[in-house]
Protein backbone atom coordinates (compact mmCIF):
# COMPACT_ATOMS: atom_id res chain seq x y z
CA UNK A 1 0.00 0.00 0.00
CA UNK A 2 1.06 3.54 -0.67
CA UNK A 3 1.65 5.84 2.28
CA UNK A 4 -1.30 8.01 1.22
CA UNK A 5 -3.54 4.93 1.34
CA UNK A 6 -2.24 3.99 4.77
CA UNK A 7 -3.24 7.43 6.05
CA UNK A 8 -6.86 6.51 5.21
CA UNK A 9 -6.64 3.85 7.93
CA UNK A 10 -5.79 6.28 10.74
CA UNK A 11 -9.44 6.97 11.69
CA UNK A 12 -10.10 3.21 11.93
CA UNK A 13 -7.04 2.67 14.08
CA UNK A 14 -7.99 5.58 16.34
CA UNK A 15 -11.51 4.19 16.71
CA UNK A 16 -10.16 0.74 17.61
CA UNK A 17 -7.93 2.32 20.28
CA UNK A 18 -10.96 4.16 21.71
CA UNK A 19 -12.95 0.91 21.77
CA UNK A 20 -10.16 -0.74 23.74
CA UNK A 21 -9.98 2.18 26.13
CA UNK A 22 -13.72 1.89 26.77
CA UNK A 23 -13.50 -1.88 27.26
CA UNK A 24 -10.68 -1.46 29.78
CA UNK A 25 -12.48 1.28 31.71
CA UNK A 26 -16.06 -0.02 31.81
CA UNK A 27 -16.20 -3.34 29.98
CA UNK A 28 -17.20 -4.48 26.50
CA UNK A 29 -20.83 -3.58 26.95
CA UNK A 30 -19.77 0.00 27.64
CA UNK A 31 -19.05 0.20 23.92
CA UNK A 32 -22.82 0.38 23.35
CA UNK A 33 -23.04 3.43 25.61
CA UNK A 34 -20.03 5.32 24.29
CA UNK A 35 -19.78 4.38 20.62
CA UNK A 36 -23.20 3.36 19.21
CA UNK A 37 -22.08 0.38 17.11
CA UNK A 38 -25.51 0.13 15.49
CA UNK A 39 -24.96 3.56 13.95
CA UNK A 40 -21.60 2.75 12.36
CA UNK A 41 -21.44 3.42 8.62
CA UNK A 42 -18.81 0.77 7.90
CA UNK A 43 -20.95 -2.35 7.45
CA UNK A 44 -18.06 -4.78 7.82
CA UNK A 45 -16.80 -3.16 11.02
CA UNK A 46 -20.35 -2.93 12.42
CA UNK A 47 -20.98 -6.62 11.71
CA UNK A 48 -17.71 -7.80 13.28
CA UNK A 49 -18.08 -5.57 16.33
CA UNK A 50 -21.64 -6.80 16.81
CA UNK A 51 -20.35 -10.39 16.90
CA UNK A 52 -17.84 -9.36 19.58
CA UNK A 53 -20.54 -7.71 21.66
CA UNK A 54 -22.84 -10.71 21.15
CA UNK A 55 -20.25 -12.85 22.94
CA UNK A 56 -18.59 -14.80 20.14
CA UNK A 57 -15.41 -16.61 21.10
CA UNK A 58 -12.11 -15.41 19.64
CA UNK A 59 -11.66 -18.72 17.83
CA UNK A 60 -15.06 -18.63 16.12
CA UNK A 61 -14.78 -14.95 15.28
CA UNK A 62 -11.35 -15.39 13.74
CA UNK A 63 -12.48 -18.33 11.59
CA UNK A 64 -15.66 -16.59 10.42
CA UNK A 65 -14.12 -13.19 9.72
CA UNK A 66 -11.05 -14.67 8.02
CA UNK A 67 -13.37 -16.67 5.77
CA UNK A 68 -15.37 -13.54 4.93
CA UNK A 69 -12.16 -11.63 4.15
CA UNK A 70 -10.88 -14.36 1.83
CA UNK A 71 -14.27 -14.60 0.15
CA UNK A 72 -14.31 -10.87 -0.57
CA UNK A 73 -11.15 -11.13 -2.71
CA UNK A 74 -10.16 -7.59 -1.81
CA UNK A 75 -6.59 -6.38 -2.14
CA UNK A 76 -4.45 -3.45 -1.10
CA UNK A 77 -5.73 -0.98 1.44
CA UNK A 78 -9.23 -2.52 1.44
CA UNK A 79 -7.80 -5.89 2.47
CA UNK A 80 -5.58 -4.26 5.08
CA UNK A 81 -8.59 -2.36 6.50
CA UNK A 82 -10.52 -5.60 7.00
CA UNK A 83 -7.52 -7.33 8.56
CA UNK A 84 -7.06 -4.43 10.98
CA UNK A 85 -10.73 -4.58 11.94
CA UNK A 86 -10.48 -8.35 12.44
CA UNK A 87 -7.39 -8.11 14.63
CA UNK A 88 -8.73 -5.14 16.58
CA UNK A 89 -11.97 -6.95 17.37
CA UNK A 90 -10.13 -10.16 18.30
CA UNK A 91 -8.00 -8.09 20.62
CA UNK A 92 -11.15 -6.75 22.29
CA UNK A 93 -12.35 -10.29 22.99
CA UNK A 94 -8.98 -11.21 24.44
CA UNK A 95 -9.08 -8.24 26.81
CA UNK A 96 -6.00 -6.52 25.46
CA UNK A 97 -5.21 -2.93 26.35
CA UNK A 98 -5.04 -0.04 23.86
CA UNK A 99 -1.26 -0.19 24.15
CA UNK A 100 -1.25 -3.93 23.32
CA UNK A 101 -3.30 -3.45 20.18
CA UNK A 102 -1.22 -0.46 19.07
CA UNK A 103 2.00 -2.46 19.42
CA UNK A 104 0.41 -5.36 17.52
CA UNK A 105 -0.60 -3.10 14.63
CA UNK A 106 2.81 -1.48 14.45
CA UNK A 107 4.55 -4.86 14.47
CA UNK A 108 2.28 -6.79 12.15
CA UNK A 109 0.90 -4.25 9.70
CA UNK A 110 3.36 -1.39 9.68
CA UNK A 111 6.75 -3.08 10.33
CA UNK A 112 7.82 -0.53 12.93
CA UNK A 113 9.50 -2.85 15.42
CA UNK A 114 12.30 -1.04 17.19
CA UNK A 115 11.77 2.25 15.35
Amino acid sequence: CEESELKELIPILDFIYRLHDTAVRIGLLGIYEEHDPDGMEDRFFRAVLTLVLDGWSAENLEKFVSFEISRSRETGVDLLRKMIIRDGCLSLIKGNTPRDVKLHFERVFFNRVGK
